[in-house]
């Protein structure tokens, strides 16, 4: 039995697939880092920290769509209130959807999402993208009742993400596109069922990369 594997290297050749397909397909949130100041009228106070598997997102390329859903618990924090003291905060959840479309901008490098039911623009630089890794900063809007008080914050984030493998996504768009030829690392033709690492390059200039073993 064949065993496909998809290896993330970076080809010595200089096909690449552009951030638009980079980002075609389900991801899920690993790793994110957080701080935001919280202002109101008794006390301010920073706030950061990290969680994990805070979530997930998906961005379709075929028809610009995406729909992102965070949800992950603070780190406990302690906060200090003039003529109070300082106060324990405990963990509460941050739990942020939103659904709309994208799009990128400033030479592929920022991520534009607006979410279909507000309008609210938000905007994601894009620090890496590989074929199965992300990493984006940004700023998301949030509004919760922590502690008995009304609180609207915007929150720095910056995720580590990790593609779903299990991708319907990948496929449906991959389809829309026509394999010229298949190459090895020195840019030999080779066929397809040759096992070691071959690069599929496609009619629209993109490259899969894939590494065949018996």
């Amino acid at each position: 039995m064949k065993l496909l594997l998809s290896l993330l290297f970076t080809p010595i050749l200089i096909f690449s697939q552009n951030n638009a397909e980079l980002l075609n397909g389900n991801w899920n949130i690993i790793s994110l880092e957080y701080s935001t100041l919280i202002d109101v009228e008794i006390f301010q106070q920073d706030v950061s920290g990290e969680a994990s598997d805070a979530g997930v997102c998906y961005f379709n390329a075929a028809d610009y769509t995406y729909s992102m859903d965070l949800n992950f618990d603070t780190e406990p924090l302690t906060i200090s209130i003039p003529l109070v003291g300082d106060y324990e905060v405990p963990s509460f959840p941050v739990e942020n959807s939103s659904a709309g479309t994208w799009s990128l901008i400033d030479n592929d490098d920022v991520l534009l999402v607006i979410d279909s039911e507000t309008s609210i623009e938000s905007s994601y630089e894009i620090i890496a993208l590989t074929d199965d890794i992300g990493i984006i900063s940004g700023t998301i809007p949030f509004s919760q009742e922590i502690s008995g008080m009304a609180i609207d914050l915007e929150i720095d984030v910056e995720m580590i993400l990790e593609k779903n493998e299990n991708n319907s996504l990948i496929s449906e768009f991959s389809n829309q596109k026509t394999l010229i030829k298949t190459i090895d690392l020195l840019g030999r033709e080779m066929c397809a069922k040759n096992k070691g690492m071959q690069l599929e390059i496609y009619d629209d200039g993109s490259i899969v990369k894939k590494y065949l073993v018996n």
